[in-house]
């Protein structure tokens, strides 16, 4: 990804015309400069005064030759007039949108424009080189309307000179001529000086390259970036923004323009890991399961092996990451329990409030087994009732895995569940809810 600017504005040269006449020193009388023939009519003389020479033509040639305010409006935030197609010639409609029926949109710089518009640099997103176009046209538009104003005029965004995604042109710092000009008038682009040169894996910003403050929030330390400037096969592991305007990216990966490796952590039960943020979906939506570690507030450590499976993740595979280890393989480490009923999982991934009703079973140390129906969102297991002998009591509850650890079981009797199952009280001895899963509210 090159960091270009635009070659310096071209200054326009206004060609006096030639004058009709020569006029002497004191530019009082015109030199005569026909025969000495005496006048066929004698007229009396008057005093007379010096001509003024011939003005030069500041006219040019326009872009336009009609009256804009005679056509409508056309752009909420920008100056622009409906022009109707007919009206626009042919090299200038790529600088106007749709209006209408037949009609385009043409910001009203290029409308009241004298031979060109002239071309104003700016400094654009990740510190690239741009010029300043309206955000009735449309390449500001093709932008998603997040580009920096810098020091162009209201109405008007710095669009950069090359797309940040393909490294082709964007034809932002092509000048606008109002005659048709012959070849390309797109100007060679220029690495911007002070940068660094080009970025890359190899040699990543060692500073933030992107202000993120001209990029909307959309999450914590995460920004909305539009869709055309996020790499394409980053964007599924992305979440949209608000009204879909792009893709919600955390501000490491958008200071450093895609060139960041997260942090490595290490995942509970040895595995290596990396701190991602949240806003990941992958990661938000498995937060719960997943240690914080070493990582920042908005991180959690993700696994670079799925422990269950053995296979590799995404986890390893953001920005510059070049995956995990040299030589790691990847194996399960959360192998099953309770007779393939449940799975074991690390203490620190299990809140502490409900390991005391968990078994180590069949797991490693520092493992407590999980059944499955205890990790399911919404779990449903049969209904039952038992009776807790000597307190002679009946009671009301639910059919869960025998490998759960229940206080006072050996106190319950009931007929109803099945077998590997018992009968677990919704409600203990004095009223209060157990905390059983599945036991309504």
């Amino acid at each position: 990804m090159s960091l270009r600017i635009c070659p310096p504005l071209l200054l326009l040269c206004l060609v006096a015309c030639a004058p009709e006449a020569r006029y002497s020193a004191n530019a009082l009388e015109p030199i005569d400069t026909s025969d000495s023939q005496p006048p066929l009519v004698e007229i009396e003389e008057e005093e007379e005064t010096p001509p003024s020479p011939p003005s030069q033509d500041l006219s040019g040639d326009r872009c336009f030759h009609l009256e804009p305010q005679n056509f409508p409006s056309c752009c909420n935030g920008g100056e622009a007039r409906c022009i109707d197609q007919g009206q626009v010639p042919d090299h200038l409609r790529r600088f106007g949108t749709d209006c209408g029926q037949d009609g385009l949109c043409i910001p009203s710089k290029i409308l009241q424009a004298v031979d060109h518009v002239p071309l104003v640099e700016c400094t654009s997103i990740g510190h690239r080189a741009g010029a300043c176009r309206s955000t009735c046209g449309p390449l500001a538009r093709f932008y998603g309307g997040q580009l920096p104003q810098d020091r162009c005029d209201d109405g008007d965004r710095c669009v950069p000179c090359v797309d940040p995604d393909t490294g082709e042109p964007t034809g932002a710092c092509e000048s606008v001529q109002c005659l048709p000009q012959s070849g390309h008038d797109i100007p060679e682009q220029e690495p911007e000086s002070g940068l660094g040169g080009e970025f890359s894996c190899e040699n990543p910003p060692d500073e933030p390259v992107i202000d993120v403050n001209i990029l909307p929030e959309c999450g914590v330390q995460a920004r909305c970036v539009p869709t055309l400037l996020v790499e394409e096969d980053l964007r599924d592991d992305l979440s949209s923004c608000e009204n879909d305007e792009g893709r919600c990216v955390p501000e490491e990966l958008v200071e450093a323009q895609g060139f960041w490796t997260p942090p490595s952590c290490e995942f509970p039960g040895g595995l290596e890991g990396r701190c991602l943020s949240t806003v990941f979906p992958a990661v938000g939506e498995r937060a719960h399961e997943l240690s914080r570690g070493s990582c920042q507030e908005h991180e959690r450590c993700s696994p670079c092996c799925d422990p269950t499976t053995g296979e590799l993740t995404d986890a390893c595979n953001v920005g510059c990451d070049e995956g995990p280890a040299e030589g790691t393989q990847c194996e399960p480490i959360f192998t099953s329990c309770c007779e393939d009923r449940g799975q074991c999982l690390a203490r620190e991934l299990i809140p502490a409030g409900d390991r005391r009703s968990l078994e180590r079973d069949q797991c490693d140390r520092g493992m407590l087994c999980v059944p499955h129906l205890v990790r399911e969102e919404d779990p449903r297991p049969a209904t039952c009732r038992g009776e807790m002998l000597l307190l002679g009591q009946a009671y009301t509850g639910v059919c869960l895995p025998d490998c759960l650890k229940v206080p006072l079981e050996v106190l319950m009797v009931s007929q109803d569940c099945g077998r590997q199952e018992k009968c677990v009280p919704c409600r203990g001895p004095l009223g209060r809810p157990t905390g059983a899963p599945g036991c309504p509210d």
